[in-house]
C-alpha cells in the first residue's frame, strides 16, 4: 500500500516478487489489491496536502 501512495519504487518489481513468492494467482491478487489501496491512500494524501495550500498561491499563473 505504501508503494502505491509514495509512487517511487517501481511496482513491477514487487509484482514479480509477489508472483515468485506466492504463486501466480495469490501474487497477482496481492499486487493488485496493494495497487488499489495505494492509489486510494495517495489520492487522500495529495488531497489533504492541497487543502493546506494558500488559496492566493493557487490563483497565480504557472
Amino acid at each position: 500500500m505504501g508503494v502505491g501512495a509514495i509512487g517511487i519504487f517501481p511496482s513491477v518489481l514487487l509484482t514479480a516478487l509477489n508472483i515468485n513468492l506466492f504463486g501466480v494467482t495469490f501474487g497477482t491478487v496481492l499486487s493488485l489489491s496493494g495497487e488499489i489501496f495505494g492509489a486510494i491512500a495517495g489520492f487522500y494524501l495529495y488531497r489533504f496536502g492541497f487543502s493546506k495550500i494558500d488559496p492566493q498561491w493557487l490563483k497565480k499563473p504557472f
